[in-house]
Formats: structure tokens, C-alpha cells, sequence
């Protein structure tokens, strides 16, 4: 089938298929007024329609790859660029390709691991001997250690009265003679035991506690000049000076004697005071300890001083 086609000669848009009997054409598009030619006569193939339903299958196939082609244009030109990755010393890059490498990062997310219980404070006490006190009370003498592996505050010795079928019949209790044990420290325990029941045998109880506050203490404490005499017998008197070799002043200046038997168990403690209120750095205050009661002659003697640092 032949078609006749005349093309606007401004816009170039087509005519209206035709000759007019004017002889003048005006284009729809611009409004373009022009004189009718005649064109060459253009032929087209008009299918039937069976190849119309072809043609069509196939363009709409077409369309559908190109439709499919355009998106994974877009896709890939929407997608935001890869940011360089550079393993660390332990980081490990595969790839497939010669010249890009992906790295994927796996993150272990595991349960959360409870804490451990807390452990306990723990010590032990290791009896020395009784010493006799004023009329039926008497003294438990002893040693104790922390034997936990953190520091605990002044251990506190409960000591149980049995009697000869192992009911208990009294308590009393007492307390280590320093303030703070570090984990393996030992102090002395000189423990009273006041008005006791009659018994036949003693058991210990060890009470420790986790420390939660240590008192600043003063260093640099030194004892000078001591002197020990007997003004009576079975009576020692210490004295002598206390001197604060430390930068900061010292109070509470707590002089403690201690007394051993040859095979260094403990005979007694005794303890006073320097004669002073606050003891500023570089200066010495004089100290008098009166010890009474030994069960038996000492066979030596350790001197001990402690105070509190003050600014």
C-alpha cells in the first residue's frame, strides 16, 4: 500500500496525508503555511495481521530487555562506590577477582559472661597460749594472717567456751592488733576474756571483711632512745621518743610492745600514746609503756609505732 506525506518545511513535523485542493497546506504543529508539492510517493509495508501479532511479540520482547538493560543501568549507577578496605594484622581479604578483593566483616556477638561470685575474706589464727588477767579473766594471745589474696580490715577473734561434752557455754571476742592486713600479712591478737564460765576446752571463730577504707598513715615513724627498766617486780616500763621523719603531721601516735618466749610465742602486749596532740614533720615527742602480768620472763621485745597523716 502506497501512503502520500508531506513534512512542514519549518518543524519538519508531517502533514496531514493528502493533497488539499487548495493547494496550500498549514502544519498543525507551528501553524506554518506552504504551497503543496507532490513528494515521491514513500512506500510502506503494511503487514497483516498475522505478522502484526508477531511483530509485536517481538517488540515487546525487545522493550522488555531494553526495560530490564535500562534498570540495571540505573542500579549500577545508583550504587554508592565501594570504600578501600585495608586489612589489618590480622584481617584476611578473598576475592575473586585479580584486581578488586571484598572484604566481609563477621561480628561474633555471644552471650554475656556472668561475673565470677565474689570471694570471700578469709584468715587464720594460730593460738599461742592463755595468759592470766585480773581475777578470772585472762588473755588469748595469738597470731592471725590474711590469708585471702586482697586486704581485709582488723580481723575479729570469736572465742568459744566448751565444756567437757562440747556444748558451748560463753563467748568473747577481740581483734587483731593492726587496723589493715594486706593479702599474707600476720598481727598479734590479744584478746580478753571477761567473767568466763567454767570450761573445759576453747574453740576459734576468725571474722574477716574485704577492707573498704584504709586511714591514711604517717611514714617515716621512728622510735629513738628507748629504755626498758623493772620498777617492781614482774613489771617493765618503756620509754623513750617518738620522731616524725615524714612531710606531713602525725597524730593518734600509738606505741605497742610486744613480748616473746624463746620459741617467739607471744607473752603480752602492751601499747600508750606519744604525749603529744599533733606531731608536725622533723619534730619528736617523748612515749611511756608500762607492761604487767608476763605469765613468764620474756625472752625478747618488738616495738611497734602507727599514727594517722594529717595536713
Amino acid at each position: 500500500m502506497l501512503v502520500t506525506s508531506v513534512r512542514c518545511p519549518n518543524c519538519g513535523a508531517p502533514s496531514v496525508p493528502g493533497s488539499p485542493s487548495s493547494g496550500t497546506i498549514v502544519c498543525p504543529f507551528c501553524s506554518t503555511q506552504f504551497a503543496a508539492t507532490r513528494p515521491e510517493p514513500t512506500e510502506v509495508a503494511v503487514p497483516s495481521s498475522r505478522s502484526t501479532t508477531r511483530g509485536m511479540g517481538v517488540r515487546s520482547a525487545l522493550v522488555a530487555v531494553a526495560m530490564i538493560v535500562a534498570g540495571a543501568a540505573t542500579f549500577a549507577l545508583a550504587r554508592p562506590s565501594p570504600v578501600p578496605h585495608t586489612p589489618g594484622p590480622t584481617s584476611r581479604v578473598q576475592g575473586t577477582s585479580a584486581t578488586a578483593a571484598s572484604a566481609v566483616a563477621v561480628l561474633n556477638v555471644s552471650a554475656p559472661v556472668p561475673a565470677p561470685p565474689e570471694q570471700p575474706a578469709t584468715a587464720k589464727f594460730t593460738f599461742h597460749r592463755v595468759a592470766p588477767g585480773y581475777r578470772s579473766s585472762f588473755y588469748v594471745l595469738g597470731e592471725v594472717e590474711n590469708t585471702s589474696p586482697f586486704a581485709i580490715d582488723k580481723p575479729e577473734i570469736i572465742t568459744v567456751l566448751l565444756d567437757g561434752d562440747g556444748k558451748e557455754v560463753g563467748t568473747d571476742n577481740g581483734f587483731a592488733t593492726k587496723d589493715t592486713l594486706e593479702p599474707g600479712e600476720k598481727s598479734y591478737v590479744s584478746a580478753i576474756i571477761s567473767n568466763p564460765p567454767a570450761y573445759s576446752k576453747l574453740k576459734f571463730e576468725v571474722v574477716a571483711r574485704r577492707s573498704t577504707f584504709r586511714m591514711p598513715l604517717s611514714e617515716n615513724l621512728r622510735l629513738l632512745d628507748m629504755s626498758v627498766t623493772r620498777p617492781y617486780p614482774g613489771q617493765y616500763a618503756f620509754a623513750g621518743k617518738v620522731e616524725n621523719g615524714g612531710r606531713k603531721a602525725a597524730r593518734f601516735l600509738e606505741v605497742e610492745v610486744f613480748a616473746f618466749d624463746g620459741q617467739s610465742k607471744l607473752l603480752g602486749v602492751a601499747r600508750s600514746y606519744a604525749k603529744t596532740e599533733r606531731l608536725e614533720p622533723g619534730q619528736a615527742a617523748r612515749y611511756q609503756v608500762t607492761a604487767v602480768g608476763y605469765p613468764q620472763e620474756p625472752a625478747r621485745f618488738e616495738t611497734t609505732v602507727t599514727g594517722r597523716s594529717v595536713d
